[in-house]
């Protein structure tokens, strides 16, 4: 039960996670249809939503990688050989004639995720997307970009709205 609960619940996590962002996306198309180039300058709350949106799609793309640096509850061999032969175990042969596997590293850090099996002949292969680290980094720092226009642009609003 363990071992299919924990991709189960990245998986709800993830689409639920693009279902809001779509979501929020059409909303946010709608208004600026309707307000036109007004949309961004007038409503500093706007970009604050887009932070919001990049922070969601940040969370989807984790969530993938993290699905993907999963082994099933299995050993890291049995992961490791998946990866390698397109099955848990080695092809039919004498043990000797197959590399014996030395570990599997496996690092959730955003920006840094990464699984990789380390075996006796060389170096495997990442099992980690390479558009994962990249993606997560570009979003939040979308995210970050986003959330400090939307703070700038409420306090000259807050300001210019005083003052008058």
């Amino acid at each position: 039960m363990g071992d299919v609960l924990v991709p189960a619940v990245v998986v709800v996590v993830a689409l639920a996670a693009v279902v809001f962002a779509v979501a929020s996306a059409a909303a946010l198309f709608g208004s600026a249809l309707a307000k036109g180039r007004a949309f961004w300058r007038d409503e500093p709350r706007t970009w604050s939503h887009v932070a919001g949106m990049l922070l969601v799609a940040a969370l989807a793309v984790y969530c993938w990688g993290a699905a993907c640096t999963w082994d099933g509850a299995e050993s890291e061999y049995h992961a490791c050989s998946l990866e390698r032969y397109g099955s848990p175990d080695h092809p039919p042969g004498r043990d000797a004639d197959y590399p014996r596997l030395l570990r599997r590293e496996v690092s959730l850090v955003p920006g840094g995720m990464s699984a990789r099996c380390e075996w006796s002949d060389g170096p495997g292969r990442e099992e980690v997307p390479g558009f994962v680290n990249p993606g997560v980094s570009l979003f939040l720092a979308g995210a970050a970009g986003c959330a400090v226009t939307g703070l700038v642009r409420c306090g000259r609003a807050a300001r210019q709205s005083s003052s008058s």
